[in-house]
């Protein structure tokens, strides 16, 4: 709950319009050589440089912006019968309402790139992890931008303001990759589950009995300064929807 960025994903920045892909270079620091560029971490930033106050500003959550979500959410989308709305049909709300409003960017190599400024900042438009801004564009707009790591990242804030504790995950299987957010539903033994409408989604692209899962868990006791991959398991879908225990992820 105290986690107040988005797992320790960061975003991809460029230096100008149209760099990528020939010799496109990040932040003057990492060279972009492999087609996994765009998943960084922070080990891949902050390893041998402090972070400064602008990359904390884009990076975490105001609580001024929480409180606006929290009553955005309590008395404009579940203000009719709010106290009969379970954890699970908030997730769910919450999570399908983000997808039908998501504007769709992606940063995969195969695909043309799009450059989208965002405060001052050159980016695919994808991944961003800047939960102020994309609430100030949802306000304006109704509109998200970005792919699933940002429906999930908007997730994670738009739940942890009605103080619904979460993490994200991502799931694979052969060519299919996605990021979903997992919360906690204390109303049913205290199990951690994805929504509805991603099992929806995922099942829809999926036909293998178990998926890939990697877990982002941001603390961690090296303070980014080794080298940290997430932990794998796998597990089947049905298992992810109904719930499981944190430490079996």
């Amino acid at each position: 709950m105290v986690w107040a960025a988005n797992g320790i994903n960061h975003p991809l920045f460029f230096e100008k319009v149209g760099q990528y892909p020939e010799g496109a270079t990040f932040n003057r620091i990492l060279t972009i050589t492999t087609t996994n560029y765009y998943y960084l971490d922070w080990i891949d930033i902050f390893g041998d440089k402090k972070m400064r106050k602008e990359d904390f500003d884009w990076l975490f959550v105001s609580v001024c912006t929480l409180r606006e979500i929290r009553d955005f959410l309590m008395h404009d989308m579940f203000s009719a019968g709010f106290e009969e709305v379970r954890v699970k049909g908030i997730a769910n709300e919450i999570d399908s309402m983000l997808t039908r409003s998501l504007e769709h960017y992606t940063y995969y190599p195969w695909t043309e790139i799009s450059y989208v400024e965002v405060e001052g900042r050159i980016t695919p438009g994808c991944a961003l992890s800047n939960p102020d801004w994309q609430w100030k564009r949802f306000k304006e707009k109704r509109r998200i931008l970005g792919n699933c790591a940002d429906v999930s990242s908007t997730s994670t804030f738009f739940l942890k303001s009605m103080n619904l504790p979460v993490f994200v995950i991502g799931v694979h299987s052969g060519s299919f990759w996605h990021r979903v957010v997992v919360f906690h539903d204390y109303e049913k033994e205290g199990l951690w589950r994805i929504t509805e409408h991603q099992k929806e989604i995922i099942g829809s692209h999926v036909e293998a009995p178990k998926l890939s899962v990697d877990n982002y868990f941001p603390i961690v006791w090296c303070n980014w300064h080794e080298k940290i991959y997430p932990r794998y398991s796998y597990e089947e879908l049905k298992t992810l929807e109904e719930g499981f225990e944190i430490h079996e992820v």
